[in-house]
């Protein structure tokens, strides 16, 4: 089933007083990390931010904050900043994230395992309904809580769920596919992990993540200079870790006793 076709549905969400293409997409782009810095704030147990405070945790100019935030009308007092609270329920309503959200998954390699299984996902308000595959030796096996399902019965089964937001996670030849069935079932939104661009009416919002054409942008910056730095520049001081201290990270088996990581398509 190709775009052509595909039924073109309403999201079910809730109405701001702006249009969305009336935003420019930079600006929802630091809008989603302003809300990840307020919910830092939260935890922190922060009860007031100013727009310098906010401005500097992310790398821009306080100008470009209070410009940004102008877009969905009059935040904060001045001389007194933001009350984080009241910032985080605007920016949860802005971003439509004041709800949970169906979510489907396509393609149940390492990757799409990782993402399946990763609870942050859940606790920010996007819920996994269902996952699938056509590997024939996959389906109707279970990762956790969900049983692979046939990419034949996605159509079906995304109607039935209602669901407006797609996560691709296949190799890059069967993306452009699965992207037009997910159309064809409704949705709008697709979180492309496949090493490939894909073509979408003008309708459906497309976030492509490729890992690997971040490593060319950072490449760029390694120049011969910059490849000294370890032998010329670096201190060669590390921080001391105490015994009794909490591990900043740790890797935790998930329940076939392998690690949960990202990695490769499959």
């Amino acid at each position: 089933m190709t775009v052509e076709n595909a039924k073109r549905k309403s999201p079910k969400c809730y109405k701001n007083e702006f249009s969305p293409g009336e935003v420019p997409k930079i600006v929802i782009g630091r809008l989603a990390i302003y809300m990840r810095e307020v919910d830092a704030c939260v935890q922190e147990g922060c009860v007031l931010i100013s727009s310098h405070q906010l401005a500097e945790r992310i790398g821009v100019s306080s100008a470009q904050v209070r410009k940004d935030l102008s877009y969905f009308g009059d935040f904060g007092k001045q001389g007194s900043g933001y009350e984080v609270s009241a910032l985080r329920a605007a920016l949860c309503k802005i971003l439509h994230i004041d709800r949970e959200w169906s979510v489907v998954v396509v393609g149940v390699g390492q990757l799409g395992r990782a993402l399946i299984q990763n609870e942050s996902l859940k606790n920010q308000g996007f819920r996994i309904d269902a996952i699938f595959d056509n590997d024939r030796r996959k389906i109707d096996k279970w990762v956790g809580t969900h049983k692979i399902i046939g990419v034949r019965d996605f159509v079906r089964y995304v109607e039935a769920l209602d669901c407006r937001i797609g996560i691709i996670t296949t190799p890059a030849r069967s993306a452009q596919l699965v992207a037009d069935r997910m159309v064809a079932a409704g949705i709008l939104c697709i979180l492309n992990y496949a090493p490939t661009t894909i073509y979408m009416p003008d309708f459906v919002h497309v976030q492509s993540i490729d890992p690997v054409l971040h490593f060319y942008q950072m490449t760029y910056y390694l120049t011969r200079n910059s490849l000294d730095y370890p032998h010329r520049y670096r201190p060669g001081i590390e921080p001391e870790i105490s015994a009794t201290s909490s591990p900043v990270w740790q890797e935790a088996p998930d329940k076939d006793g392998e690690l949960c990581a990202n990695g490769n398509n499959a």
